[in-house]
């Protein structure tokens, strides 16, 4: 008897243990997911801003003109040395797991369309360095395309990896997730400073406190 209640009260222990790393695994993840949609926040934002950037731009607005190059560069860098690769580890470890076929294809349809969209970002940056028209149309065409992404990952993607994860996951996904500084929003690189001053003129700079608050909220 004594002997069987030892055991029993390893497994209690196990059992708590085991339920205190799943709410730490929980926690750490939520953590990096909300990073994650707090950078969706911040692209809206800027998309928001490109057509009235463009429009002013065009009117002869020389400070338009150099916002929105700081904008396309802003969307062209970060997304794709920092934001996307963080998603697309999210991805990797998904597609190790049991998922239905249209899970699996939502997966990879979502890491096709960040190659995708780093080249239309490239076009757009390309077409504002240079003499090549960048027109309303291509701004629009753009907004659509970024927005209907982030939708679908924050809809379908982002609870499936709330719901999949492990804390072996979370260690593949550590390092990446250290490295979530945004040029922009987080601490100003000085080639962004004036479209830092421009958007906290506008209220809709969404820094360090402003982060603290939107997580708190969500």
């Amino acid at each position: 008897m004594g002997k069987r209640g030892g055991g029993d009260a390893r497994t209690s222990r196990h059992e708590q243990i085991s339920e205190e790393l799943k709410q730490l695994v929980g926690f750490k993840l939520a953590e990096i997911i909300d990073r994650l949609r707090l950078d969706h926040r911040r692209f809206r934002q800027l998309l928001d801003q490109l057509t009235q950037s463009l429009k002013e731009a065009h009117s002869g607005d020389t400070a338009a003109e150099d916002r929105l190059f700081c904008m396309i560069e802003y969307l062209t860098d970060y997304p794709q040395e920092i934001h996307h690769p963080t998603e697309n580890l999210i991805f990797a470890r998904l597609l190790e797991k049991a998922l239905t076929d249209e899970e699996r294809s939502m997966i990879v349809q979502n890491a096709n369309e960040h190659q995708a969209l780093e080249r239309e970002t490239e076009d757009l940056f390309e077409r504002v360095d240079s003499t090549a028209p960048l027109t309303s149309a291509n701004i629009a065409a753009y907004v659509l395309h970024q927005n209907q992404h982030m939708d679908r990952e924050e809809q379908e993607v982002f609870p499936l990896a709330e719901q999949l994860l492990t804390s072996e996951d979370l260690i593949a996904l550590d390092d990446q997730y250290a490295a979530l500084h945004d040029p922009l929003f987080d601490a100003a690189e000085s080639r962004f400073s004036a479209l830092y001053d421009c958007l906290d003129a506008k209220g809709l700079r969404l820094g360090a406190e402003a982060m603290a608050r939107y997580l708190s909220a969500t």
